[in-house]
């Protein structure tokens, strides 16, 4: 343009990531309403939340290996894993 604003394609380059930012950002912030709408809607959810983050460092790892087995046993169940 005669004005100096766009020098060649840097501008439109700069407007196409600043745009991609802006939806990424966007999107993540509507994840992230919906799953706080999802955890308000279940007062259980809720408790475990809390208890989540008040847990101890042990605590937390000792969670995430139960929910290992358990993710590693439904897929066996549903022979999944099965050769």
């Amino acid at each position: 343009m005669a004005n100096g604003i766009f020098h060649g394609g840097e501008c439109d380059r700069d407007h196409v990531a600043l745009r991609v930012e802006t939806h990424a950002r966007s999107s993540a912030n509507r994840a992230a309403a919906e799953l706080d709408e999802l955890i308000r809607s279940s007062p259980a959810a809720d408790d475990h939340l809390v208890q989540i983050e008040r847990a101890e460092e042990k605590e937390l790892v000792e969670r995430v290996r139960d929910q290992i087995e358990v993710h590693d046993s439904l897929r066996s169940d549903d022979g999944v894993d099965k050769k």
